[in-house]
C-alpha cells in the first residue's frame, strides 16, 4: 500500500470547546492558533489517526510511522489531521469529519492583453 504524508495539527495553547468544533474554528484559525506537532505517514487518514492513538498507548501500529515534534498534549476534540488533498477534524467521539478543502477565490486578478516585444 502507497503511503501518504499527514501532518497532525494540535491548537494551541488550548483546545477547542466541545460546542466550537466547527469547519470554520479550523478555516479562520489555522494559521494563528495551530501548530503541526507530528508528522505521520500512513496508507490512509483513518490508519493514521490509529497509530496516533497506538503510540499514545505506547504502541506501533505496523505500517504506520509517527515522528513526533513538539507533542505537549494528547490529541483531543478539535485537533486537525491534515494531508496531501483532505483534512479530518478530531470529533468528540473520537471519530474523524472531512474537513472542506477547497481553493479561495483570488482577491483580485490581473490581466494581460498586449503583445510583448522585449524584456529589459
Amino acid at each position: 500500500m502507497d503511503q501518504e504524508t499527514f501532518y497532525l495539527y494540535h491548537r494551541l495553547p488550548d483546545p477547542l470547546d466541545p460546542a466550537d468544533l466547527t469547519d470554520r474554528a479550523w478555516l479562520l484559525g489555522n494559521g494563528v492558533t495551530y501548530s503541526v506537532v507530528a508528522v505521520i505517514k500512513a496508507g490512509a487518514a483513518s490508519q493514521a489517526y490509529e497509530g496516533l492513538l497506538a503510540r499514545k498507548d505506547g504502541q506501533r501500529l505496523r505500517g504506520v510511522e509517527v515522528t513526533s515534534g513538539t507533542i505537549l498534549r494528547p490529541t483531543l476534540p478539535g485537533d486537525v489531521l491534515v494531508g496531501k488533498k483532505n483534512a479530518w477534524m478530531v470529533l468528540s467521539d473520537g471519530q474523524l469529519r472531512e474537513l472542506p478543502y477547497g481553493r479561495s477565490p483570488a482577491l483580485r486578478t490581473y490581466t494581460h492583453d498586449a503583445s510583448v516585444t522585449s524584456l529589459n
